[in-house]
């Protein structure tokens, strides 16, 4: 039938092109299911002059086809949902933050919450009042479709909005259940807002437990919650309790007021120094453009591992010294040694000198090996006289400012963990270290037995798992090797260079880095050898007094040209492996002369190492004294109480009285009975006697060798003063002859 309908009665109603696109088929298929279905329509003119179309009430579609019009409806609407803008990301609630602001930022949420829910409603109602589906379908459609991915991005984040974080949490999808948006619609028509409410104002009072909780827990061992709850409790006071609640804290409560605090704060507690600056802000640093060896940063490693010892083959640690240039991330030869030392620092930068010419800056830690006279005096320093400038980091114990050198300690310590000799309180095994110990020191022992050490060796490493070195030859060739291998692998600080061999594209070695910028035109600002000799020689500031320096522990040293400047300033360079001469020069640096050795002993001069070794004498003379003195105080007599008219028996005669006659020194009714115990502690004191007196004829002997040293060396003093006194009479009879 033909009748035409109003508009609002045509909301009720779908065309056939609007069913053949929500069903998916052409035009055909659908008037033929229309057909075949039944389905009841309406005709409507389209206009005045002629033309009709059929409409179908939705109502009496079959629900399949319903579903299909919702579920296309569901979509449109979608697209039209508006998305209000985003809330910028706000920082962290600091403790100093306004509490009114705070809430007045949660407020701005529930508000947006409550926007996005008044968009989302309206357009679930929109469906029903198409009379498409009821408003629990609705519901369903719309979340089936925001879960499937059928809904564009910014409508599911508008549903997630929409909760405000309420509800379920943990593995939801964050989008609100079916219960929620029906009861957001019946809030809608009941005529209440669907906005949530805002929260309270947290409470930051601060309460009178809260300083001796908060100290609990700021301890460098990093307390638990429980431990320091527990001691809260136990040293509870009255006057901590909180006015408006239970006198002590729960452990709930305890974990809400330590959340309360700001991230930083609990790690000041917990956390120093390095530890510390690791997980705070830092400043990063480029070294873009730099020139090589313009800066060197260097520190030094005590190995974790132990090694021969060259002399006495001992297995020690060793004490490496490393420089890096900051350009190229180069690590040069190290320097070896048993301890740090100024002697192995220098020797080391001699090294670094030798590769890359005298650098314009060298860094290091605060260490005293570098911080002292013969480094960085004025003059006389080595930085002073090369023209270094000896920088360190502000502030003492920070390893991140030379992190340079640290990550290279880090790579040697990874490398180490090869050797069966590693050591690490937390990396290796202690029961396995100990035993590799006593093989390696069981190894030093059996050192003229080829056969037993090797046989220990074989041992060590089938234990350790590792190498085991044989000889310190072998430790500084795995050194070098280690330096060779540091300078050959890639540095994510360096540029990237295509790879010939895979064609990828890879960061520079730091040779491959020092190579490209010596194919540049860089050189190094190198010293001759002599140079290079001379300036690494101490140099001391001395007077010269009579023709003669004096360096070290009265040696003198002579030249005729001395004479020329008497009473002068000027800096002596000597050398310890040559003593019979030093190098004397102005405090300009010029040499004015070569300076020999003119006082002997024993007909031939004294080196500086026969003065560190005469003096290393005379403190073991010392502490030999010593040990002497503790003898004779733990063997003396305990003193006794007599009669001042009684005669005083010596020690071994009273000793021996004692011996001869037990049974008067005993009990008659405890050891009459038992002739075999009388006999053994006869014969316990007698050897108590014969010990005490071996040990008295040592200190003996060893007395009587310290007085002969003593003479001996009160001797050779007055030797020395009687040729002083000769060479000033030859002197002064010089003088006389010339005047």
């Amino acid at each position: 039938m033909n009748m035409v309908v109003a508009p609002a009665a045509e909301l009720a109603c779908v065309t056939a092109a609007e069913i053949q696109q929500a069903l998916g088929i052409n035009k055909a298929a659908t008037h033929k299911r229309a057909t075949n279905g039944k389905w009841s329509f309406v005709t409507v003119n389209r206009d005045e002059a002629g033309g009709s179309k059929r409409l179908y009430p939705i109502a009496k579609l079959p629900p399949a086809v319903r579903d299909a019009l919702a579920s296309q409806a569901l979509a449109n609407a979608a697209l039209q949902l508006s998305l209000p803008a985003a809330p910028q990301p706000g920082r962290a609630l600091a403790p100093q933050t306004d509490p009114e602001q705070a809430h007045h930022e949660a407020s701005a949420k529930h508000k947006e919450a409550g926007t996005a829910r008044t968009i989302v409603l309206g357009r679930v109602q929109v469906l029903t009042q198409m009379n498409l589906c009821s408003q629990r379908r609705a519901c369903q459609l719309l979340l089936a479709a925001a879960r499937s991915g059928e809904l564009p991005h910014s409508v599911v984040n508008l549903l997630k909005r929409a909760r405000a974080g309420q509800g379920r949490s943990g593995s939801d999808d964050g989008l609100p259940s079916l219960g929620t948006l029906q009861r957001w619609l019946r809030s809608k028509d009941a005529g209440d807002s669907v906005t949530p409410r805002a929260t309270a104002l947290p409470c930051l009072r601060v309460l009178g437990w809260y300083a001796p909780f908060f100290a609990l827990m700021d301890r460098p061992q990093k307390p638990t919650l429980t431990w320091a709850h527990e001691q809260l409790l136990a040293l509870w006071r009255p006057e901590w309790a909180d006015p408006a609640g239970s006198p002590a804290p729960s452990y709930d409560v305890a974990l809400y007021a330590y959340n309360k605090r700001s991230k930083l704060d609990q790690l000041k507690g917990q956390h120093t120094g390095s530890a510390l600056r690791a997980k705070t802000f830092y400043q990063k640093r480029t070294y873009d453009g730099m020139v090589p060896f313009t800066e060197v940063h260097s520190d030094g490693w005590n190995t974790h591992f132990t090694a021969p010892h060259p002399v006495t083959g001992r297995f020690v640690t060793l004490e490496l010294w490393h420089f890096h240039d900051v350009a190229t991330r180069y690590v040069t030869p190290m320097s070896i040694g048993l301890t740090e030392n100024t002697d192995v620092i220098m020797d080391g930068l001699q090294r670094c000198i030798r590769v890359g010419g005298v650098m314009a800056i060298w860094q290091t830690d605060h260490t005293s090996s570098v911080k002292n006279a013969r480094v960085t005096e004025a003059l006389t320093g080595l930085a002073e006289r090369l023209g270094i400038t000896v920088v360190h980091p502000l502030v003492p114990g920070n390893s991140g400012a030379n992190g340079m050198a640290e990550n290279f300690n880090t790579f040697m310590d990874r490398e180490s963990r090869e050797l069966a000799t590693y050591q690490h309180p937390e990396r290796m095994d202690s029961g396995i270290f100990t035993k590799v110990r006593r093989l390696t020191n069981a190894m030093v022992k059996a050192a003229d037995k080829p056969a037993d050490r090797a046989a220990l060796k074989k041992q060590a490493i089938r234990l350790g798992k590792g190498v085991v070195f044989e000889t310190y030859a072998e430790a500084v060739a795995w050194i070098r090797e280690r330096e060779r291998r540091w300078n050959n692998h890639s540095h994510r600080e360096l540029p990237k260079v295509r790879d010939p061999a895979s064609g990828r594209l890879v960061h520079m070695t730091p040779q491959q880095s020092l190579d490209a910028a010596i194919a540049a035109g860089w050189a190094p600002q190198s010293l001759n050898e002599a140079q290079l000799i001379d300036q690494f020689r101490p140099h001391l500031r001395k007077f010269i007094r009579r023709g003669t320096v004096t360096p070290y522990g009265g040696m003198r040293y002579h030249d005729p040209v001395l004479a020329h400047h008497e009473g002068e300033e000027v800096m002596v360079a000597v050398d310890s492996a040559r003593p019979e001469h030093v190098w004397v020069k102005d405090l300009q640096g010029r040499l004015i002369a070569q300076a020999k050795f003119v006082e002997a002993v024993r007909s031939r001069s004294e080196s500086f190492n026969e003065h560190s070794d005469r003096k290393r004498a005379e403190a073991r003379i010392k502490l030999s004294e010593n040990k002497i003195a503790n003898e004779r105080a733990a063997i003396a007599p305990a003193a006794l109480e007599m009669d001042s008219a009684r005669p005083v028996l010596d020690l071994y005669s009273s000793e021996l009285s004692h011996i001869a006659d037990p049974l008067l020194a005993s009990d008659p009714a405890e050891d009459a009975t038992d002739p075999m115990e009388i006999y053994l502690r006869m014969q316990m004191e007698k050897n108590q006697i014969a010990a005490a007196q071996a040990r008295m004829d040592g200190l003996v002997q060893i007395e009587a060798a310290m007085k002969k040293a003593a003479e001996a060396a009160a001797r050779r003093a007055k030797e020395e003063e009687e040729e002083d006194d000769d060479d000033d009479q030859d002197l002064s009879f010089k003088a006389a002859a010339g005047r």
